[in-house]
This record gives structure tokens, sequence and C-alpha cells, in this order.
């Protein structure tokens, strides 16, 4: 069985300038919480799946000497926000358990860092705190320098999840995917697959779609991008690939389009509205019908 999409990592200078940017939106966004390490994060939940976004709030936290086997959260994240600027840097999959997804992963001979568990406190809605804790799986590939993967393993999602934090004024219910570029989407799909669990890849003139539970993974040419929603992605130099958008289902499509298109351009493509990179913190957001 593949995983599925736990979360999107999303960098971002300010988390106040995010926290208004996507309330306008529709969005419900839980509060500020930080992580032992020096970065600060604010999600927006749906329905065991979520997007992150980040700010990097007290580098002094930030771990010293390091083994070369070693992945810092937070070294990669300033890096990538100070080279990139705000986006998205990280594409993280639901776990089978920690020890399982690293045996796994290196059966498939993929870069698996070191084992990594983290607490924190979580503040719920009507403001009581309960206790989260999780182990991550890392894995970096030398071919997609600007993209970093992750498995989440919780071992308190009864104090994670909450119905609360997933009611959505725009009526944003789930994932539908997450949006890659790449100039070669086919280099990438033996890695992709190992780390979803998935074998089938459909394969179109656009690039190639992988399904990740009830989730889709896409990488797309750039060309591939522009023709599915409208928008030219423009990206480093140099080419890396780079997550371009998430795509987020809701219920009725007409009935948010004036909230969309209340705080600036909104590109409408497909069957979808599509708010662009330059409004959502450098990565864009696919509306599209549930």
């Amino acid at each position: 069985m593949s995983r599925s999409i736990d979360h999107v990592v999303l960098p971002a200078h300010a988390l106040e300038a995010v926290d208004r940017t996507m309330t306008d939106l529709g969005f419900t966004l839980t509060p500020r919480a930080e992580h032992p390490w020096g970065t600060a994060n604010q999600l927006i939940q749906f329905d065991q799946v979520f997007l992150e976004y980040l700010e990097i709030a007290d580098e002094s936290l930030f771990p010293g000497s390091l083994a070369p086997s070693a992945f810092s959260f937070g070294h990669y994240n300033r890096d990538w926000l100070r080279d990139v600027g705000e986006g998205g840097s990280m594409l993280v999959f639901t776990s089978d358990g920690a020890e399982t997804d690293r045996r796994v992963f290196e059966s498939h001979g993929l870069t698996v860092h070191d084992p990594f568990r983290f607490e924190r406190s979580a503040t719920l809605a009507d403001g009581s705190v309960r206790h989260v804790a999780f182990s991550l799986t890392f894995v970096t590939d030398a071919a997609l320098p600007r993209i970093a993967f992750f498995t989440c393993e919780q071992h308190y999602p009864e104090n994670f999840w909450k119905p609360e934090y997933q009611a959505h004024q725009n009526g944003a219910v789930d994932l539908a995917g997450v949006v890659m570029v790449a100039d070669a989407p086919s280099d990438h799909h033996e890695l992709l697959s190992a780390l979803i669990g998935e074998r089938d890849i459909r394969s179109t003139s656009f690039g190639i779609d992988i399904a990740a539970g009830r989730h889709m993974v896409s990488v797309l040419t750039p060309t591939g991008y522009r023709a599915l929603y409208g928008a030219t992605y423009d990206r480093l130099d140099g080419g890396e690939a780079t997550i371009a958008a998430v795509r987020i289902r809701v219920p009725d499509l007409a009935a948010i389009e004036s909230t969309l298109r209340a705080g600036g351009s909104v590109e409408e493509r497909r069957s979808t509205l599509v708010v662009p990179a330059s409004r959502c913190h450098g990565c864009a957001l696919v509306f599209e019908q549930a």
C-alpha cells in the first residue's frame, strides 16, 4: 500500500504575514508553535494531512556540529529561504514506522539520514496544551537539491489532529496533490516510487503522475505546468526541480471564487482556480472541485 502525503513544508519570512494571507483566502490556521531547534510554524490542517508554514525564529538554537549523516531541519530551511525565497522546501509522506521506513528506503539505495525524534507542546483550539512527538526519517537526493523528503511517524496523533482546525471558511476539505516542476520529470520517478511505495506511474506529454494514497504527486515540465495552470513557473538558474503548487479540494468551487479574487489575481484554468505563487508566499494554491 502506498504512502500518502503527510504534509508540505513551506518556509516563509514571517508567520504573521502568512497568517493574514491564508486567513484572507479562507483558511483556519493553528496557533504559532515553536520547535526546540529554533524554527516556528503554523499549520493548515485537513483530515490526516496539512500544510506547514515555517519561520526561522532563533538560529542560536540550531544544532552545532553535525555528523555527515545527520540532517538539520533548521539549517536546511534557513538556507533554502535565503537562497530560494519563500515556497515549498520539503515533501513529507506518512510513515509505516520509522524503523520500517529506514529499512525500505535503504533497500532501494536512497540516501537516508540519521534517525530523528522530537517532542513539543501543541495548543488546542480551547487553549489547552497537549504533548506531541514525532519520529522523522529524512531522505535527500543529489539530483533534487531544492527538495528534501521525510516520513513522519506520529506518537500521539490524538493530540495533534483536531476537527476545530480543519474547518475552513473556504470549505477546503483535503489536499488533492502536490505539483513539482523539473526539466526531465521521468528522471525522478525511481526516487518518488521508492518513497511512496507505488510502482505504477502515469506518463503524459506534460510529465508524470504518481498516486500517493488518496493524493497525487505530479512532476511536470515547465511547459506542462504552464499548460495546466496557466502560469509561467520561474525557477532557479540551473533548472533545479522545485515544488511549484499545492492542489486543494473544495466542495463548491464557484462559491469561493469571490473570496479568492478579493485579494488579487486568480487564474481560471481547466476547471480550477489558481492563486499564483506571488500571492501565496512562493507556492501556488490550485483550488479544484472535490
